[in-house]
């Protein structure tokens, strides 16, 4: 029995739950569903007591490898609702979450890559289409532009004071932030050129697929972080990628970068404040 047909065998046996709907990558139409897409499920329900009393139903989906139990979305109360995130030993993975009926309104309003698959009152009389647009890149705005450029070039300050002191821990953490805002500078890059009318995956994961051999290589040696050495190297490519992506996207805004420009010297300017010349040198902007 697939799946499917054993959620909608639990759904149908359960007279408390009355509509009950799948979201995320299995209902996705913009993708093609692998070995590890998870079922994502919410059950609508007259009594949410008995699900999050007594979780033993979880065991008609198979042997439970690993379970956790986080807050559920868009419930105030944790009592209103409850969510079980489970592995199963099979390598099926199914996310349940179950709401009072009284959430219904505010779950279709926040999730618009949802399909209804049982609706035992008719609640809901025309099927609703499953988008992903809540995912799709936006265009930045003037302000969001100016806070990512000022917030790579924050972090990047923040990752070399732990790396000059050797807190390798917490400089991981800031060089993480830093690539995340250019990763997300990259990510607006391609919209440009490829359409916002899309989404570029959770954590922009296919933007590889738009960047040249070139630039991925680049992105990816951003990773190679085992010494104080590597991620002072790391953050100098960073440093070599964003410049020039910061001045293209001021362009196709269109925005005047000349404001930005000395953003690109803080570093240098920063090191020499703290007597580091040669790493001072090391950070020269070569733009």
């Amino acid at each position: 029995m697939d799946t499917l047909t054993k959620l909608t065998d639990f759904f149908d046996q359960q007279s408390a739950l009355r509509l009950w709907a799948m979201n995320g990558a299995s209902i996705n139409p913009t993708l093609t569903p692998d070995k590890f897409t998870d079922y994502d499920v919410a059950f609508f329900t007259t009594d949410v007591t008995p699900y999050r009393n007594d979780d033993h139903f979880l065991t008609e989906f198979g042997t439970v490898l690993l379970q956790t139990e986080p807050p559920t979305p868009l419930i105030a109360d944790p009592t209103d609702g409850c969510t079980y995130l489970v592995q199963y030993t099979s390598g099926l993975r199914i996310d349940f979450q179950f709401y009072p009926l009284t959430q219904l309104p505010t779950y279709l309003q926040s999730e618009r890559l949802t399909q209804i698959i049982g609706d035992k009152d008719q609640r809901l009389p025309r099927p609703k289409v499953p988008t992903d647009q809540d995912f799709w890149t936006t265009k930045p705005t003037p302000t969001q532009y100016d806070e990512t450029v000022r917030e790579f070039w924050w972090q990047f300050l923040n990752t070399l004071k732990a790396n000059c002191r050797h807190q390798t821990l917490l400089a991981q953490t800031y060089l993480n932030l830093t690539r995340a805002e250019l990763v997300q500078l990259w990510t607006w890059r391609v919209a440009f050129e490829q359409g916002f009318d899309r989404s570029y995956g959770k954590q922009n994961t296919t933007l590889l697929a738009y960047l040249t051999p070139t630039d991925t290589a680049q992105l990816m040696a951003t990773f190679n972080t085992d010494s104080t050495r590597a991620i002072n190297h790391a953050l100098r490519t960073m440093q070599q990628l964003f410049v020039p992506l910061a001045r293209l996207i001021s362009d196709d805004l269109p925005i005047d970068y000349q404001q930005w420009q000395p953003l690109e010297h803080v570093p240098q300017r920063y090191l020499l404040s703290k007597a580091e010349p040669k790493l001072a040198h090391f950070f020269k902007s070569p733009f």
